[in-house]
């Protein structure tokens, strides 16, 4: 299953492609794609993905780190380095499967997701550290033949 994209911003660039213009994306039940600081700003959570996202309840903000393939950084943000976090989050360009617990169901996400424990597979696995997040997406290339994305949470926006 290939990555869907919601109609923002008015330029395409994949999440995945190693551009140097923006950095910055969101993920509800789709992906947007990479925008700058500016255009993020700008945008309205409450109204302007409304039916564009497919309906997500909350939308998350992301800062794009680095890309992996084959083991190795491809691509690195110079401004990730900058910015202190605690939360760091792997996507694959490749989706995969998963389960919630008492649900009767596999879900997919391009997000890594854990169903060992009840209900943590709704939500990605935040890693403390980009350290262990970056060895983890490089082992993972290895092992998948597959590009893997390392990015930095920064918000999130609950429309309940």
């Amino acid at each position: 299953m290939s990555m869907c994209y919601f109609d923002f911003p008015q330029e395409k660039i994949d999440l995945f492609e190693p551009s140097q213009k923006n950095y910055y994306f969101e993920s509800g039940s789709k992906y947007s794609y990479l925008c700058s600081q500016e255009e993020i700003s700008t945008v309205n959570f409450m109204d302007d993905f409304t039916g564009k996202d497919g309906g997500s309840y909350v939308i998350t903000e992301y800062l794009r780190c680095s890309i992996i393939e084959n083991g190795k950084i491809i691509f690195e943000n110079p401004n990730c380095a900058k910015i202190s976090s605690k939360k760091y989050i792997i996507v694959s360009v490749k989706a995969h499967e998963y389960t919630v617990e008492g649900w009767n169901e596999k879900l997919v996400s391009h997000d890594l997701r854990s169903d060992k424990t009840r209900y943590s597979a709704l939500h990605p696995i935040y890693y403390e550290s980009y350290g262990k997040a970056i060895s983890i997406a490089k082992r993972l290339s290895l092992s998948n033949d597959c590009k893997y994305l390392v990015s930095m949470y920064l918000d999130y926006y609950d429309r309940h």
